[in-house]
């Protein structure tokens, strides 16, 4: 459909004013089965890179394009279906990187995080014990920029004398909950790296997440991920996305029923099939809501 950046209209996304949500329509026109794939990208500002570098030194490249961990890295993907007749299409609302609220380590917190791979299969592919060293390759490029990391960074991981390995680094908030990631080895009988996965295709890369204490008043602390099995051919496994498992501290808030009549911006805009719209009311009230088409 000639989707490229040398025209604007058919991938910026516009934001609806008072929030962070950005949409788009356009017209597409494809066989109802055919897998589309896509991925959001930010193009940064010169204030923002100014900013970041400023902060956290050079930045590196491609570092827009997003690496969502539902798709192990990959580009997310849509069909447009058969025909209901409406011609219309709205995909669910997503998240760069697909994070949600609540899912980040504060700033500011130092936590220990630990990755552990099972290399009993590994020997089909080459790996001698005796030898052969293993490693981690963080593959977030956020995580990794932010917390001063290299672009690929890697971390050795020790033989626990069981056949797995582990692999602990601190990271300081914010931080993400996700951890996008793939375990490799070097050959020294042949002197080179194997790695798991690879390609672009979905569970290029591995993804799991870190959770917050729901014991301890969801309090963020060291996390043990549970023990992956090597697997050198994609796609690699992916830990089920479950927002509703992040654990939201509570507090009671008193005063909040509003004073005022107020009509918040609608969302996503109007040029898609639906749009919601928010409103306070000071006392119980019978509403009617008008709708203008200018």
């Amino acid at each position: 459909n000639g989707w490229n950046r040398d025209n604007p209209a058919d991938c910026e996304l516009t934001r609806t004013p008072g929030t962070n949500i950005f949409s788009l329509a356009v017209t597409l026109t494809d066989l109802p089965d055919r897998e589309n794939e896509y991925k959001y990208f930010i193009q940064h500002s010169a204030a923002s890179v100014t900013h970041l570098e400023t902060t956290y030194g050079a930045m590196w490249t491609d570092m827009g394009w997003e690496d969502s961990p539902q798709f192990g890295g990959a580009n997310r993907t849509f069909v447009i279906g058969e025909d209901d007749g409406t011609g219309l299409l709205e995909l669910p609302m997503a998240g760069y990187y697909d994070l949600p609220a609540g899912a980040v380590v504060p700033a500011g917190q130092e936590i220990s995080l630990t990755l552990t791979v099972d290399m009993t299969g590994a020997s089909v592919d080459g790996f001698n014990a005796a030898d052969d060293s293993v490693f981690v390759k963080l593959e977030d490029k956020w995580l990794n920029y932010l917390q001063g990391f290299a672009d690929g960074q890697k971390f050795a991981a020790t033989d626990n004398g069981d056949t797995s390995y582990s692999a602990t680094f601190n990271v300081v908030g914010p931080v993400p909950w996700h951890m996008i990631y793939h375990w490799e080895f070097y050959d020294v009988s042949g002197s080179v790296t194997i790695s798991e996965g690879g390609g672009f295709g979905f569970g290029r890369f591995r993804a799991r997440y870190h959770h917050s204490d729901s014991t301890n008043n969801c309090a963020w602390g060291d996390y043990n991920f549970p023990v992956d099995d090597w697997q050198k051919d994609p796609p690699l496994p992916l830990e089920d996305y479950d927002p509703s498992s992040i654990c939201i501290a509570l507090s009671l808030v008193n005063d909040i029923l509003p004073t005022e009549f107020s009509l918040s911006n609608n969302y996503p805009n109007p040029f898609n099939p639906t749009t919601n719209i928010s409103f306070s009311i000071p006392t119980q009230l019978d509403v009617e809501v008008n709708i203008y088409n200018v």
